[in-house]
């Protein structure tokens, strides 16, 4: 199946689930390019897909020299402190905030630069040992902490599901951020706050759609190293 294929499917599939849900938001397919090749990259694009997402920072950065500048880059990955002067500025939204002290170091290399970082707060819903992220009590506090904090507008919250057939537990993850994200709405008292929730990738965005998700996290749907040209 070729890649524009795959994007119709895929789509038909997203629209599908929401429309027999009651997720009303606008859901946004990021395409998460790890495995995928320059040039099916350059595809996605001819094709109109214009937000991509990398986990690695090097790889983000060494790909968006080579693309088109109008792309709306998501860095998705575990993001160490010694490298947030290199994301900063350079991607639309950082996935994968898990501490308060990240938060602290995105915030102050932004107001160096002179601008307002988008951020997710990683959650970790599954309370898997393996998985980064703020505990559920953990966000809230860091919530109230850091707020105000010059530099950085904290958009919504990410969390990522445990790789299992089980369809409850994964559920179980997406429902708990969703409950997360609507209990600091009430505490900021602004419905239209956190609009984001980033969660669902290629084994269980259907379930993630259901639960309200806002940004979808697609790779090996779509792209293989077999696939590579």
């Amino acid at each position: 199946m070729s890649l524009q294929d795959k994007l119709v499917f895929l789509l038909e599939e997203i629209n599908s689930v929401q429309a027999s849900s009651t997720n009303t938001a606008e859901v946004h397919l990021l395409l998460v390019t790890k495995s995928a090749s320059l040039s099916q990259m350059q595809e996605a694009y001819d094709l109109g897909y214009r937000d991509f997402a990398e986990s690695r920072v090097q790889a983000l950065l060494e790909k968006k020299v080579q693309l088109p500048s109008d792309i709306n880059w998501h860095f998705i990955g575990p993001l160490q402190s010694n490298k947030v002067n290199k994301i900063v500025g350079q991607v639309s939204l950082i996935h994968s905030v898990d501490s308060e002290n990240l938060v602290l170091k995105i915030a102050e290399r932004s107001q160096e630069l002179g601008i307002t970082s988008q951020i997710l707060l990683q959650v970790n819903t599954s309370g898997e040992d393996s998985k980064q992220g703020f505990t559920e009590e953990g966000c809230m506090q860091a919530f109230q902490a850091l707020k105000d904090l010059p530099g950085i507008e904290i958009k919504g919250l990410m969390t990522i599901a445990p790789l299992t057939q089980d369809a409850k537990i994964v559920r179980n993850c997406f429902a708990r951020l969703r409950k997360l994200r609507d209990s600091l709405k009430l505490l900021t008292k602004n419905e239209g706050a956190f609009p984001y929730l980033s969660m669902g990738m290629s084994q269980d965005y259907k379930i993630a759609i259901e639960e309200g998700a806002t940004h979808l996290r697609i790779g090996s749907l779509l792209f293989s190293k077999s696939d590579r040209n």
